[in-house]
């Protein structure tokens, strides 16, 4: 079976046609230039050492060497061999805080975008899990089931904001109900269910929905968001002013870390609290619990083994041209002999 490594570099052989036509258009130009000076036989005769073919010749060879060059671009390659691997994975649910308060600026360029940031990369690390999404303020919302798609895990990673749940709160047993419903293996194993927020302003329920979710076999790992000193809530008065969420008295509020709350629910979920720094090391310590996960058979895949072979196609390319580049247009010199012996007897 063959593939192509890079089939969108294919589309240089698109290439070709503009020479294809411009060389057609230049033979019919020729054909009427030469009419117009008289009968065909004789202007071939005043004109012995052209060759009528080799153009067509060269022409053939310049398209085929320079096709066989991009072809070689695109690397073509052989599958070898083709073996069927069992691939075992998890189910794990992202549930991500989108209440206005994730909009404070204490982590850069705010809580929204960093929590962001970090699942994008967290989904690239899960090999062969199922992932789904999760938002979550005052009310919850499915923005994605599971899925082994990571691609459109990150498209609808893209388009989460503090804009798309109009009830402000921080509804974490909501949140962590609603991912136990939306579990659709009946065995309470391979599931985990992981949080990012920064805890304010929740509901007294999450403990509950937490020790629901153990029971059921769910893992909860939590990531706090933000800092527990508070930092100030941006807020849009117009499209050219900006200020901060105020009080009835006219203070600015601040939105505090509660790590208090999300280190309680861990804890009763047999999970890890984890508080969002650079992001480096709290993906590596949550990438570690979730291997420990037990795994079960997601899927058969068939790999094969694939060899390039971009170098046959270089050397083929490079000969045709180097056959346009030797090839002249004149006639042969023992063909110009037999075409003029010919002539002769003719005569004769």
């Amino acid at each position: 079976m063959m593939r192509f490594e890079h089939p969108d570099h294919l589309y240089g052989l698109l290439l070709v046609l503009l020479p294809a036509v411009a060389f057609i258009a230049y033979i019919f130009w020729r054909k009427r230039v030469l009419s117009q000076y008289g009968d065909k036989r004789l202007v071939e005769m005043l004109m012995p050492e052209r060759s009528k073919y080799k153009i067509y010749i060269k022409f053939v060879l310049l398209t085929l060497g320079f096709s066989f060059l991009v072809l070689a671009y695109a690397n073509p390659q052989l599958g070898k061999k083709v073996e069927k691997v069992k691939l075992k994975g998890a189910d794990v649910f992202i549930a991500i805080d989108v209440s206005n308060s994730m909009m404070a600026e204490d982590l850069k360029p705010n809580r929204i975008s960093r929590a962001k940031q970090f699942v994008s990369k967290l989904v690239e690390q899960l090999k062969n899990d199922r992932v789904g999404l999760i938002v979550f303020a005052g009310h919850s919302y499915m923005q994605m089931p599971l899925t082994t798609d990571k691609a459109a895990a990150k498209l609808f990673l893209n388009s989460i904001s503090t804009d798309m749940v109009p009830t402000q709160g921080t509804a974490l047993s909501e949140a962590i109900g609603m991912a136990m419903e939306s579990y659709t293996d009946e065995q309470g194993k391979y599931r985990a269910l992981i949080i990012l927020t920064d805890g304010e302003d929740h509901e007294g329920e999450a403990l509950v929905a937490a020790e629901e979710a153990d029971k059921a076999g769910i893992v909860i790992h939590t990531i706090g968001i933000g800092d527990p000193k508070g930092a100030p809530i941006p807020v849009k008065k117009s499209a050219f002013k900006e200020d901060f969420k105020r009080d009835m008295d006219g203070n600015i509020v601040l939105s505090k870390l509660n790590e208090t709350i999300l280190q309680q629910v861990a804890a009763t979920a047999h999970g890890k609290y984890f508080r969002l720094g650079t992001g480096t090391e709290e993906l590596n310590n949550l990438l570690a619990e979730l291997e420990g996960l037990e795994k079960r058979e997601m899927s058969e895949r068939e790999i094969t083994d694939f060899k390039s072979y971009y170098f046959v196609f270089v050397i083929i390319g490079l000969v045709l041209l180097t056959l346009e580049f030797l090839l002249a247009e004149r006639r042969s010199n023992w063909i110009r002999s037999l075409n003029l012996f010919g002539s002769k007897e003719e005569t004769a």
